[in-house]
């Protein structure tokens, strides 16, 4: 699939950014275009097209699709066409298992792996690993394990809003309270700390930063590497100060400022 790329780069058909190609991106037999105009975006569609019939292989039209990124949802008139198949532009599509939508809202890929893991963490409970001698925190290791990998799976490209932090956290608190064996009234945010599993933007942040090491220098010498090394531990002591905060809302105290005095007997009390 390499020379399809190449091909692409050097028609210069489709998206660049201060002279940086980002027309086309690929995923084993999966591509991806961006085009700033429908003309250019047919023009893209007839190369992958050309590139297929040289190589022996054929472009599915039904599972492709097109989206419109625009300020408002809407689905217009056939737009471009695959070998006479006319094809409109929508909302959303789905790659790779991701939802792209018209104004990039993580909403309903999130909305979506909810869903998911949710079936996923019942799927364990039905083969009865909530029951007996499992500890609260063979739980966690075990949601941590095969549950947060499904729920966040496409995090690195989500655009997060308050809403969509809110949906994880709640979740996260859900899963949290099965696990403690507490009632559904229960407020979610202690849960959540008790149990260990940290909030919903350390997640995502911790994760988009991982990604952004691996894609800026796969030297861990680099400035930019320890750079974002450095954020994301700093990451995990910030998240660690706020859950004791919204802890100390919840029980109404102020044990953390007693935590950071330098009072040996307070520190120990």
């Amino acid at each position: 699939m390499d020379p399809l790329l190449r091909s692409l780069e050097a028609s210069g058909l489709g998206l660049s950014v201060n002279n940086l190609y980002g027309g086309a991106y690929l995923h084993a037999d999966d591509i991806r275009t961006l085009a700033t105009s429908v003309s250019s975006l047919q023009a893209q569609i007839s190369e992958v097209l050309n590139f297929a019939s040289n190589n022996f292989l054929q472009l599915n039209p039904n599972k492709c699709e097109i989206v419109s990124f625009a300020q408002h949802n809407h689905v217009d008139d056939p737009v471009c066409e695959i070998e006479g198949n006319l094809l409109p532009a929508s909302g959303t599509a789905k790659c790779l298992g991701y939802l792209w939508n018209h104004d990039l809202s993580a909403k309903p890929s999130i909305e979506n792996n909810i869903l998911k893991a949710r079936k996923s963490f019942f799927a364990y409970g039905s083969m009865g690993l909530f029951q007996g001698d499992l500890s609260p925190l063979s739980g966690r290791s075990m949601v941590e394990t095969c549950i947060l990998p499904i729920l966040l799976y496409g995090v690195e490209n989500w655009c997060l809003s308050q809403n969509s932090v809110q949906m994880l956290d709640s979740f996260l608190g859900e899963l949290s309270k099965r696990l403690l064996k507490l009632p559904r009234w229960y407020s979610n945010t202690p849960a959540s700390i008790v149990i260990g599993l940290r909030s919903a933007r350390a997640l995502c942040l911790t994760r988009k930063l991982n990604f952004l090491k691996k894609i800026t220098d796969s030297n861990s010498e680099t400035v930019s590497s320890r750079t974002l090394t450095s954020l994301s531990d700093d990451l995990d002591s910030v998240c660690l100060i706020r859950e004791c905060r919204d802890l100390e809302k919840f029980f109404n105290s102020n044990f953390t400022s007693a935590i950071l005095q330098p009072d040996a007997d307070t520190c120990l009390h």
